[in-house]
């Protein structure tokens, strides 16, 4: 029999209606195996979590060629410093204590009230500080025989700030003068107690510091065990970090 336009016209619309339910469904299952493919649930992943890879890696001798260029006049060849001028950086009880992140907020935010500026708004170095970090990082091959001291970067440490005052001028004010400002108070070590320092450097980081000391630069250990030149007790250095956070 043959169809009248009326049918002819049904059967199209119900084709078409089936094209787009399948063409519809398709798209659907499509996406949720598109999805599943690169699933990531809800923990497998904790806030913060940086996975190997995601960081890129600096160059080094790109690093190098920066560093002659910006950093040398100061912190003088290969990070070995000069006091009153630049603090020595190739030590190893600073590269094996210090994080990248350490190193990367010194350089882009700098130290104010020192001569260290921030670099942040200036693109040769903010756009290559990873380059500088591979740099210096490649300063650790010269001490193989050293470990990395393991830092808890969030611990707050409690003393006296009244005591540690006291202490550190005992202790600390002839080469960081006698309220840390270090070169600019006439000393010949670190500003310790300027908001820049005080900003990068966490309570363990700098207790550790105090304890170990910096071999090649004039800052010796204090605590007991690594021949201490003063052998103060643990809880006159918790009492030393109490009072430079006083100054903060």
């Amino acid at each position: 029999f043959q169809k009248t336009g009326s049918e002819n016209r049904k059967i199209d619309m119900r084709i078409s209606t089936m094209s787009k339910f399948f063409l519809t469904m398709l798209a659907v299952f499509g996406t949720f195996a598109l999805c599943a493919k690169g699933e990531v649930k809800k923990g497998d992943i904790k806030k913060g979590e940086v996975k190997k890879g995601d960081i890129k890696k600096g160059d080094i001798k790109k690093g190098e060629t920066l560093y002659n260029q910006m950093c040398f006049a100061c912190h003088q060849p290969k990070g070995k410093g000069k006091a009153g001028l630049g603090p020595r950086l190739n030590t190893p009880d600073l590269l094996f204590l210090a994080n990248d992140e350490f190193f990367r907020k010194s350089i882009l935010e700098g130290r104010p009230g020192t001569g260290m500026m921030s670099y942040k708004n200036i693109p040769a170095i903010a756009d290559s500080v990873d380059d500088l970090v591979a740099y210096i990082r490649s300063w650790e091959k010269a001490y193989p025989h050293y470990k990395r001291t393991k830092v808890d970067w969030k611990k707050t440490i409690k003393g006296d700030a009244v005591a540690g005052k006291k202490s550190f001028r005992t202790y600390c004010s002839s080469c960081h003068g006698p309220n840390g400002g270090g070169y600019a108070d006439g000393g010949s070590g670190l500003a310790v107690g300027l908001k820049g320092f005080l900003e990068v450097a966490p309570d363990d980081f700098i207790k550790k510091t105090i304890l170990q000391g910096r071999a090649g630069t004039g800052m010796k250990p204090f605590g007991p065990g690594r021949a201490g030149i003063a052998n103060i007790s643990e809880k006159e250095i918790d009492n030393i970090i109490a009072y430079l956070r006083s100054l903060k």
